[in-house]
């Protein structure tokens, strides 16, 4: 009995995964990717971001062919390059109403983010995987800075 058991999840297995691979339909990760950080306008927002960049970048390495994976990613990294400068634009020199240690970080993390200081290590890292990773960060840069720039304020006097 085991050995019928295992022969029916040997030829089983191995053929559901050829079956689904040619019905499955690819999902659009950008835009999955947009959806999914327009709904991280939470006390937790940077917590929902990370979570939703990591499950864009899980997708692309796991729900994709080995030979689609790269350009998964290469293109959710040129979606997130225009969206750090989309993002890059809007973002003001100051911040009314802002006090306390964001008042006196904005302005730091903003030419920090402007003059592209960021220094990773990638001595670990692929050349590929170091360019994604420093899109990344960026890119977190940004919505951090535009979350800051954006949040709501009580009163403008200090």
């Amino acid at each position: 009995m085991k050995r019928l058991l295992t022969l029916c999840v040997l030829t089983f297995g191995a053929t559901a995964p050829l079956a689904a691979e040619e019905t499955i339909e690819t999902l659009d990760v950008p835009t999955w990717f947009d959806g999914c950080t327009a709904l991280s306008g939470t006390l937790i927002a940077n917590e929902m971001d990370t979570r939703c960049m990591s499950s864009a970048y899980d997708y692309c390495e796991l729900g994709h062919p080995p030979v689609e994976r790269r350009v998964c990613i290469e293109k959710l990294n040129a979606h997130l390059l225009a969206k750090t400068k989309e993002i890059a634009e809007g973002l003001p020199d100051q911040v009314a109403g802002l006090s306390g240690f964001e008042k006196w970080s904005y302005p730091r993390r903003l030419e920090k983010f402007r003059n592209d200081e960021f220094d990773p290590d990638c001595s670990q890292m692929t050349e590929f995987m170091c360019e994604t990773f420093n899109i990344i960060v960026r890119w977190s840069a940004a919505r951090d800075l535009e979350r800051l720039s954006n949040a709501p304020r009580g009163s403008d006097e200090e």
